[in-house]
């Protein structure tokens, strides 16, 4: 997957560029140490049995003796299986750390003055941007644990179909929300500017611009990801109305 910074648009600055944070390993590490140790008492298990099997008790009747021995036998078949379902434990926990860290190096959470981007996944691509005028509020979520490590969620809750958008394990989320609200308010105040396009009120009457330019300047807006596609095609039609 291409790195987010390859699509950066003209004039835009980047404020943030990271992947997840550490304790996004936590989980799979975590499994491959009980993992290993579990194969480790298997194997301790399977040395005290050979022990026992290599010193029977020279006093014992031949009755019992034979017993001991089927029961030896059977403990070593057991031994057998929970060794090998501890080495699939282990070779599993392997391959969940090695997915994790694959997936922890394709993911991006991109943040400059213009949007939010998250891309993700390795054969299964998804992303999220949103930009930043749409934005209402940014919040964010940490537990205790979090709280020590410098982890957690950052919540952006934007104007539109997607509503509250999550963004897992970012490393220090109230720095982030921080800054993140310093550029959003930034962008609010541009957009309220008399200069700024609002894109929300009807379009007056241009005196030296034709109606052609201005459908050519609202495409453009369009294709910037300025207008969304319903509020092109309404102030298209406006224009044309005109002529």
């Amino acid at each position: 997957m291409a790195h987010p910074r390859t699509s950066l648009r003209a004039n835009e600055k980047v404020i943030l560029d990271s992947r997840p944070h550490w304790w996004f390993f936590v989980r799979p590490i975590s499994l491959l140490f009980v993992s290993i140790v579990v194969a480790i008492v298997v194997l301790f298990r399977a040395d005290e049995a050979e022990i026992v099997a290599q010193n029977p008790n020279a006093g014992s009747s031949e009755v019992d003796f034979l017993n001991q021995n089927s029961r030896i036998g059977l403990g070593e078949n057991l031994d057998s299986i929970l060794q090998i379902l501890a080495s699939a434990l282990i070779l599993a926990s392997l391959a969940i750390l090695i997915v994790t860290a694959v997936t922890w190096y394709f993911t991006h959470f991109f943040v400059t003055d213009q949007r939010v981007v998250l891309r993700a996944g390795v054969l299964n691509r998804e992303g999220v941007e949103i930009p930043l005028e749409r934005v209402n509020t940014v919040f964010f979520e940490q537990n205790f644990i979090e709280r020590i490590v410098g982890s957690g969620d950052v919540l952006v809750e934007s104007a539109g179909e997607s509503g509250v958008q999550r963004f897992f394990d970012i490393a220090n989320p109230l720095a982030v929300k921080d800054r993140l609200r310093k550029y959003i308010d930034a962008s609010h105040q541009k957009s309220k500017s008399p200069g700024a396009v609002n894109v929300m009120q009807p379009l007056p009457a241009p005196k030296s611009r034709s109606i052609p330019t201005q459908i050519r300047e609202l495409s453009d807006l369009h294709e910037a990801d300025i207008l969304t596609t319903e509020e092109f095609e309404a102030k298209k039609a406006e224009l044309l109305a005109r002529i």
